[in-house]
């Protein structure tokens, strides 16, 4: 086994917060799993990992990584970053040599994205390729070769921090800016930047959504404009 794709999950009731009543919590949940479910297939279709694992303090999580042919972990700690490490002690016992952490709602994220971060990997040992966020303020995935060859540090301000904690272990760095990758789903307002900047991507994780809860509507933007309320 050489890389490991590892992407944590929150637990379905209190993911994606900040939607909170903007968005029914119905709904909200069905995006964290439609956008789960497309970061999963993103990786998958990249052909890059030699596995795909989710991470997660809830087993219905667990259990939907599972289904999307991911191998899926019950986190026993709590937190983002805990969960990382988990996964990471988990990928090292079985012989990984280098580790991909990435969020589960990049919504615009494709096998193509996700090819090109693991190509910018520099051939030096240890090595960090750090993709941020599309305000270059957090960071969206994180690779390492070997896997934990920095801290993780995400969070406010994370991706100037990985690139700090490269640079104090002499690590070598790349900061890695892609659109497609650079796009996360938090807020009402990044709902909209979708519909208006992104609109196939959108329809599609509607569809998505829909196939987890069919009351979910067809058009993302009727959520925020009142059009339909969830029953």
């Amino acid at each position: 086994m050489t890389l490991v794709a590892v992407v944590p999950l929150r637990d379905l009731d209190t993911g994606k917060s900040r939607l909170r009543g903007a968005v029914p919590d119905g709904w909200r949940q069905a995006l964290i799993l439609a956008l789960a479910e497309g970061v999963i297939t993103a990786v998958q279709q990249a052909s890059v990992a030699d596995l795909t694992v989710v991470i997660s303090p809830d087993p219905q999580l667990v259990a939907f990584g599972e289904r999307c042919g991911a191998f899926g972990l019950r986190q026993s700690s709590s937190g983002l970053i805990r969960g990382l490490w988990e996964a990471t002690n988990w990928a090292r016992a079985r012989g990984a040599t280098s580790l991909l952490a990435m969020h589960g709602d990049l919504p615009c994220l494709d096998g193509g994205s996700v090819r090109a971060l693991v190509s910018a990997l520099p051939t030096t040992t240890p090595a960090v390729v750090i993709a941020g966020d599309r305000h270059q303020h957090g960071t969206n995935a994180l690779l390492t070769n070997p896997p934990g060859a920095i801290p993780y540090g995400f969070g406010v301000a994370s991706f100037a921090r990985h690139q700090q904690s490269a640079q104090e272990r002499g690590v070598a760095a790349v900061a890695w800016h892609q659109p497609a990758l650079a796009f996360d789903l938090d807020t009402p307002a990044d709902l909209w930047e979708l519909c208006l900047g992104w609109p196939a991507v959108a329809e599609r994780l509607a569809r998505a959504a829909q196939r987890v809860d069919p009351t979910f509507p067809g058009d993302l933007a009727a959520i925020l404009s009142g059009e339909r309320t969830a029953s």
